[in-house]
């Protein structure tokens, strides 16, 4: 210690000189009177460029290292202070030797002898650079982190707007995108809903290097106890910044969006969708870079994912609502439709009746040879021809007569395939999928023949280059969620029969239309437009439902969905049995029937066979004649909708008049299959007859 004034500094000081020197700080003592003369300064001093001798020789050093933009504050601060003896406690820059700018805390207080007369002015300087800086590191992250929350909440309040304009699935997740690619790193979005059921995460969304991808195109994967599974199960964002490490550590790790190449994602965060604390889905996204999501990154997805759940959730029940309304609205046009197909069908079929009738009349009355028997054939054939249209629509309006079994589909199917070989060609190949422990169900085995025709028709239609046609069986069970995909579709156990092509496939103008009578998309004489109305019609009056499934260029699938019965399937003895002769008998018939042309054909059939006929035009002619009548009556013979009085009501007021009188009830259609007879008109008849003669 260099003392110049030995009588101002206590000797005691002298015994803690080695430990001041060895202090990283810098002590100092000045005089109390200007010219502030330095009197000790510590070794420390040199840390700044200057030994402690040129601190005594040159007495302004002190002045001239504080910097330039704090030397006025200190020199103001500190004559103050010992002015009025207090201490002082400030931090001002100063400059080495250097010119490295360097921060000191100086805290100086006056020394004062016995008689409290100043002696000297005492201080400590204490280097506080690495904390200045420290503090001006966490103002300027503060400042930061500040700004970028700032801008965080533009975006979320941009995501929000876009959210509140979205009507549809698609949007949502461009939306959620742009605020991706705005607020982290990212070469890969997958958005992926999850299927608690199956526990499973279906692909919705899938944008990479700079272009949308197909979702379609991958496969569910199974959530385990990786990444996805993490963040579904413990509802928090999960990140992984060596990713290709777990991959390696996991070979069997199913991981969507990731390639084995050069390129392959290192680092992948994780935020799930949650709707009132329910995860409906994840978002994903994916870097090329090793450690390249931050604690900010998981903060706007979180907000993001949040965000986007609620709205995908609203906008899955809207397009549920829209997709229910068009089904109903679907429904109630086919309804309309079947009606009026039935009406016509259904006064289409008298004419014919009358035509086809009269044709055969005439034609057992004309030789072989006679030129006219040639016409009258080609109007028979002809008509003919006409009633198969008919046919056709009266199953697509439901209102065909139907004999329906317990049957196992496989069975029929399998009976069928045969000819359907030889039906679509040998350029497709047909894959049958049918499951062993498939149910029964309840059809007219004979109309299935023609719905897997009709379907397997058109799939042939649309692969003309060849392809490979998938007929498939399955036990489904409908419950709520499955059957409010499908109009009118009861809940319960089905049994479903699918038949997939991989043709050319339909857009989805045309499967709004599919179904609808005369709709077709062959060419001019190439379809009637009746073979998928007929299957539809042949479907719902079995109770069961058809679904079309199909895109352009990728295939169309129909799914039927017939109820599961529990019975045992029904024995079928085919007899081949020769055409008998045309019946002939002396009897008296009470024939009913509203149409003209109908009543007089079949009155002539009749009588030509030796009946005795009574025709009447409706029930109140018939009651009329019956009472006229005092003659045995052996058979009515009558239609069964007709106006006024339906042929159960005229079966019922006649039976008191006529009890031993049989009744054979005809018709061209019978209204949703519904049987012609109740249980009350047994004693009407001992022998009772459901018959179309039309």
């Amino acid at each position: 210690m260099n003392l110049h004034s030995t009588d101002v500094i206590n000797p005691q000081s002298i015994r803690f000189r080695s430990l001041v020197d060895s202090l990283p700080v810098i002590v100092y003592a000045v005089r109390t009177e200007p010219p502030y003369s330095p009197l000790y300064i510590s070794p420390y001093i040199e840390s700044l460029g200057y030994s402690e001798e040129e601190w005594f020789i040159t007495p302004d050093l002190w002045l001239s290292l504080i910097h330039e933009d704090d030397r006025e504050r200190i020199i103001r601060e500190t004559e103050t202070a010992m002015t009025t003896g207090q201490d002082t406690d400030y931090e001002y820059r100063v400059v080495t030797r250097d010119g490295i700018v360097r921060w000191f805390r100086d805290r100086g207080r006056v020394i004062k002898d016995e008689e409290g007369k100043p002696i000297c002015w005492q201080g400590v300087m204490l280097d506080i650079t690495d904390l200045k800086q420290a503090e001006t590191a966490l103002v300027e992250a503060n400042r930061r982190a500040i700004t970028e929350y700032e801008h965080l909440l533009e975006r979320l309040a941009a995501l929000s707007e876009s959210f509140g304009s979205a009507r549809d699935l698609l949007t949502v997740y461009r939306a959620i995108l742009d605020f991706t690619l705005a607020s982290v790193p990212c070469i890969g979005l997958i958005i992926s809903l999850y299927d608690a059921e199956h526990e499973v995460r279906k692909c919705a969304y899938l944008w990479y290097d700079h272009q949308e991808l197909n979702p379609s195109e991958v496969e569910p994967a199974p959530v385990g106890h990786g990444p996805a599974g993490q963040a579904i199960r413990t509802n928090t964002v999960i990140v992984n910044n060596d990713f290709v490490k777990h991959l390696i550590e996991k070979p069997n790790y199913i991981a969507i969006g990731f390639e084995e190449d050069s390129r392959t994602p290192r680092s992948i965060l994780l935020a799930p969708m949650t709707v009132l604390g329910r995860v409906i889905g994840t978002i994903e996204v994916q870097s090329y870079e090793l450690g390249a999501y931050r604690r900010e990154h998981e903060t706007a997805m979180r907000m993001a994912g949040s965000l986007a759940a609620n709205v995908i959730e609203n906008v899955r029940l809207l397009e549920q609502e829209r997709q229910t309304e068009e089904q109903f609205r679907q429904s109630q046009k086919m309804e309309a439709i079947g009606k009026l197909a039935g009406g016509v069908a259904h006064d289409f079929n008298n004419l014919l009746t009358a035509i086809n009738g009269y044709s055969d009349l005439s034609i057992r009355h004309l030789e072989q040879n006679n030129p006219v028997r040639r016409n009258l054939e080609q109007i028979k054939k002809a008509g003919q021809r006409a009633s198969d249209l008919t046919r056709q629509l009266l199953a697509f309006s439901r209102k065909q007569m139907l004999q329906p079994k317990i049957i196992n589909l496989n069975d029929v199917i399998t009976d069928t395939s045969k000819m359907l070989r030889r039906l679509i060609g040998e350029d497709v190949e047909i894959v049958l999928h049918l499951k062993p422990s498939v149910g029964k169900v309840k059809a007219d085995p004979s109309q299935i023949d023609q719905v897997l025709m009709n379907l397997v028709v058109n799939a042939r239609d649309a692969m003309p280059h060849g392809g490979t046609l998938t007929i498939e069986t399955a036990n489904v069970e409908m419950d709520r969620a499955i059957a409010d995909k499908y109009a009118s579709v009861q809940t319960g156990p089905h049994v479903m029969v699918s038949v997939a092509d991989t043709g050319c496939g339909m857009t989805e103008e045309v499967q709004q239309h599919i179904f609808e009578p005369f709709f077709t998309t062959k060419g001019v004489g190439k379809g009637t437009g009746l073979g998928l109305s007929t299957v539809y019609g042949i479907i719902k009056q079995s109770d069961g439902y058809i679904a079309v499934e199909s895109e352009e260029n990728k295939g169309t699938t129909f799914k039927i969905f017939l109820p599961r019965v529990d019975q045992a399937a029904s024995v079928e003895v085919k007899k081949v049995v020769d055409a008998p002769e045309p019946p002939r008998g002396t009897e008296t018939i009470l024939l009913v029937e509203d149409e003209e042309m109908v009543r007089v054909m079949t009155r002539t059939i009749l009588e030509s066979s030796g009946y005795r006929v009574i025709a009447a035009s409706d029930g109140k002619d018939a009651l009329r004649l019956v009472e006229e009548n005092s003659e045995p009556i052996d058979l009515m013979l009558t239609d069964v909708v007709m106006p006024q009085m339906s042929g159960r009501m005229l079966a019922e007021q006649i039976a008191p008049m006529r009890p031993h009188m049989r009744v054979l009830y005809m018709s061209g259609y019978a209204d949703n299959a519904t049987p012609l007879l109740s249980k009350s008109e047994r004693y009407l008849t001992r022998h009772r007859v459901n018959s179309s003669m039309r």
